[in-house]
Formats: structure tokens, C-alpha cells, sequence
């Protein structure tokens, strides 16, 4: 669940970090399929958000929680012989 929750933070349509708190451990194979909110125009379907209750049980719910995040402060070139 872990896996799915890091795959799930990269979708334009959830826009912020997922984080599993399903206290699930151990492989599972799931096969999720819905529209995206950015495909062409003729696409129909269910959502993302309404996917994933329907099809796998798990629920998105909006919320404050600890976050890896990485910042860099500074940059120098450093000169290399060619």
C-alpha cells in the first residue's frame, strides 16, 4: 500500500503527497482503472477519486501528516578541465 500511495502522489488530479495510513503490510497486485481528468475529450469514465473506493475499497481523505521534502539553498558551478 505504501507503493500505491507513492504511485498516487504523482497524478495531476490528486495534486499532494499520499500517505498510507491503511496499516496494510505486504504485496498486493490491484488493477485500478479510470479517466483521467486531462485525457482527450471522447474518454468516459469514473474518476480517480471515484475509482478507488469503488474498485479497491480505499478512501482519499484530505489531511495534515509528515512529509519528506528536500530543499536546496544554494548552487555553485565548479569549473572542470575539458
Amino acid at each position: 500500500m505504501e507503493r500505491l500511495a507513492s504511485i498516487l502522489s504523482a497524478f495531476q488530479e490528486i495534486g499532494k503527497p499520499v500517505i498510507d495510513q491503511t496499516g496494510l503490510h505486504g504485496i498486493y497486485q490491484v488493477k485500478l482503472e479510470w479517466a483521467s481528468e486531462h485525457g482527450n475529450a471522447e474518454q468516459t469514465g469514473i474518476s480517480l477519486f471515484a475509482a478507488l473506493p469503488e474498485q479497491l475499497g480505499l478512501k482519499l481523505t484530505a489531511g495534515r501528516g509528515p512529509v519528506t521534502v528536500i530543499v536546496i539553498d544554494r548552487i555553485n558551478k565548479t569549473a572542470t578541465e575539458n
